[in-house]
């Protein structure tokens, strides 16, 4: 087994991995844009798993990542479909526009990518800044109890296979280490080929996510100015509204609608 640095020379691996339909989520998220709000900003985008098919659908996106390599993914699809948007090699704690946007969308536990509350609240105030006046900033975040939090054991239910470059790969995501002091939690993402001329090689890379509960959460999105005005399920069919309470906690995708205060 040998460790890779998955989000550099390996991304193309981690960006087929993900590589499943996300019909649903870019119609929830078009929705909840609403037709007035067409510039949207995605700090973390990654390789465009949203960007590009909302560019598709007519939205002019401005993608932000740190990673090169990613950003060369996202630019590479939005050239394959005839599409364009901005791409910005910047860290999500220290970025500036030119122009301002309508929204910003930051899914799948990207925001927990900021270990620290000082990470966050810098980030934030980088969003508050590019947003317009009416803005929206929907983040998608699962909630846990602090008190009662462990970390995803060993191959308990996130594993699955994709295909990689004519491979069958599997894929297993499980927690090795939990800091209750800092809210951090180590996960391990493991690649292992079950067939053609790599079968039996195994790649890993570990990655660190700060795990927020609902009374920390709240606390951090008020002091940077911001207010919640809504939470969707964002593992339910048809995205159905929740409650902004603490029963928001355990819930493993979140979508928070968020304004400037």
């Amino acid at each position: 087994m040998s460790e890779i640095q998955i989000y550099g020379e390996m991304s193309v691996l981690y960006d087929a991995a993900f590589a499943w339909d996300n019909a649903a989520e870019v119609a929830f998220l078009e929705r909840e844009l609403t037709p007035r709000r067409r510039r949207v900003l995605e700090p973390g985008c990654g390789s465009g798993r949203l960007l590009v098919p909302m560019a598709a659908r007519g939205f002019e996106m401005v993608g932000l990542d740190a990673s090169p390599q990613m950003l060369a993914l996202t630019d590479g699809k939005l050239a394959e479909r005839g599409l364009q948007a901005e791409l910005i090699e910047s860290d999500m704690s220290e970025f500036a526009l030119a122009e301002p946007v309508d929204a910003a969308v930051c899914p799948i536990q990207t925001f927990a990518h900021l270990h620290s509350v000082t990470q966050s609240m810098r980030h934030l105030a980088c969003v508050s800044r590019v947003l317009a006046s009416n803005g929206l900033y929907l983040v998608q975040l699962g909630l846990s109890r602090l008190d009662a939090f462990t970390p995803t054991a060993p191959n308990q239910h996130n594993r699955w296979e994709f295909e990689f470059e004519g491979e069958t790969v599997q894929s297993t995501w499980y927690g090795v280490e939990w800091n209750p002091r800092t809210h951090i939690e180590t996960s391990r993402s493991e690649f292992e080929w079950l067939s053609g001329k790599d079968k039996g090689k195994v790649v890993y890379q570990d990655h660190s996510e700060r795990v927020w509960d609902w009374d920390g959460w709240s606390s951090l999105i008020g002091l940077a100015g911001f207010q919640q005005v809504g939470a969707f399920d964002g593992d339910g069919e048809g995205y159905p509204a929740l409650p902004l309470d603490d029963g928001l906690d355990d819930r493993v995708l979140v979508w928070h609608v968020l304004t400037k205060g």
